[in-house]
């Protein structure tokens, strides 16, 4: 079990150096892990890997509030930049939305 936990952990860990260098869509989720562990030869339940997931990390939640309003009262602007690895050169792209209320 010790093997299998210092597995996971080092894949927590890549997990956080992709946060950190902006990767944050590329991490790996608990299902990715579990798989990888599969592919490995190790028979070990996808809950087990969750509980012990759950137990290494304290992760910051964030709230969903939905809101309402009448239509043409509110829009919503919102920009967002993917880092992404082109050619072994990492680039950043920018996006942006706009979204009016419904």
């Amino acid at each position: 079990m010790l093997e299998i936990s210092a597995l996971i952990r080092a894949q927590m860990e890549e997990n956080e150096r992709k946060r950190l260098n902006g990767l944050r869509k590329q991490i790996k989720r608990k299902v990715d892990i579990h798989e990888y562990l599969l592919s490995l030869g190790y028979q070990i339940g996808y809950t087990t890997v969750c509980i012990h997931i759950r137990s290494q990390s304290i992760s910051d939640r964030e709230a969903f509030i939905r809101q309402s309003y009448l239509p043409g009262e509110e829009c919503e602007f919102d920009w967002a930049e993917t880092r992404l690895k082109i050619a072994g050169a990492m680039r950043t792209k920018g996006r942006r939305v706009r979204t009016e209320s419904r």
